[in-house]
């Protein structure tokens, strides 16, 4: 999907993989390996699975890609410190990690973490398509 995007013409710093919760994990599980620099990856009460096997894979172009994760306090599923480790683990690798957290938010999102997204969003896509490149 994402090469068929790409060979369309879509560069590749104007996609942004992302999902919530299990589509957190697969975000990170693709875009990490990927050689592909994206414009970001969003992790939504996510986690980093396999690590130690990713770890192993990671590509240089994925340390380029900046990384929105977000998590509530209060999430019950995938608990808060699955992704607090996740992004403690990805810093210390080199990872460019804007980690946010919301207080007494369960396995849900709010308000002020879509806000949050948005920001990011507007910040690391380009404005223009002349701007992107692969």
């Amino acid at each position: 999907l994402i090469k068929s995007e790409i060979d369309s013409g879509i560069p590749a710093n104007r996609i942004v993989l992302g999902g919530f919760s299990q589509g957190g994990a697969m975000t990170l599980f693709t875009g990490l390996q990927s050689e592909y620099r994206f414009g970001g990856l969003v992790v939504l009460s996510g986690y980093l699975p396999v690590r130690d096997k990713l770890m192993a894979r990671l590509t240089d172009a994925s340390k380029k890609v900046p990384i929105f994760q977000a998590h509530g306090t209060a999430d019950e599923v995938v608990l808060y410190q699955y992704g607090e480790m996740t992004s403690k683990e990805l810093e210390k690798r080199g990872y460019n990690v804007d980690f946010r957290s919301y207080n007494h938010m369960g396995h849900s999102t709010c308000e002020d973490e879509l806000l949050h997204l948005q920001m990011f969003l507007k910040k690391s896509i380009p404005e223009k398509i002349a701007e992107a490149t692969n």
